[in-house]
């Protein structure tokens, strides 16, 4: 079974300085998240007027 982050889930837990490590990959991997979503915000808004617009009904 896996989940989308693998934190806390399985047999296996982390001791020592990779406890350290594996933490700071969790937040690594939650800033790229973040950022991955603000750079397809940025680019949606960028394209977004070539968009056609259609006429408004009177």
């Amino acid at each position: 079974m896996t989940s989308y982050t693998t934190l806390g889930i399985g047999d296996l837990y982390p001791t020592g300085a990779l406890r350290i490590i594996s933490g700071i990959e969790a937040l690594n991997g939650l800033v790229m998240v973040g950022w991955t979503a603000s750079l397809t915000y940025l680019y949606i808004e960028k394209f977004w007027h070539l968009a056609p617009r259609r006429p408004r009904d009177k």
